[in-house]
């Protein structure tokens, strides 16, 4: 089978790894009281995106490179980047499947979809 990727496609892909990447370093410190701190970041936000927008492969794809990328930038995550481009992919590709195969409304769908990505991802 073979299959040719745009090059619009291509671009496509690239620009949300780029904003996986950046959407990473925008974090929010959240207190909590059970656990210390945490934070969310916009990084987690692109990958659910890059799966719905692109399909499971480009998109999860987009959504490994862009978070790998980032962890490459920082000298604290630098020797987890492989697995966060796993761990980042499968939330892509989780997320492009989940929405390939349902066919429900397209708000319900999203949403099932990114819980779907979330859930594969968080550990």
């Amino acid at each position: 089978m073979n299959q040719k990727i745009s090059t619009k496609r291509i671009a496509m892909a690239g620009l949300l790894a780029a904003l996986t990447a950046v959407g990473s370093a925008i974090r929010i410190t959240v207190p909590a009281d059970l656990v210390g701190t945490s934070s969310i970041h916009l990084g987690n936000i692109f990958c659910a995106l890059s799966g719905i927008l692109m399909g499971p492969g480009l998109g999860g794809l987009a959504a490994g490179l862009g978070s790998a990328i980032y962890d490459m930038t920082n000298p604290i995550y630098i020797s987890e980047c492989w697995i966060t481009f796993l761990m980042k992919g499968a939330y892509g590709l989780a997320a492009g499947l989940t929405w390939k195969h349902l066919k429900i409304s397209a708000y319900l769908r999203d949403l099932i979809a990114t819980t779907a990505g979330f859930t594969t991802c968080s550990s």
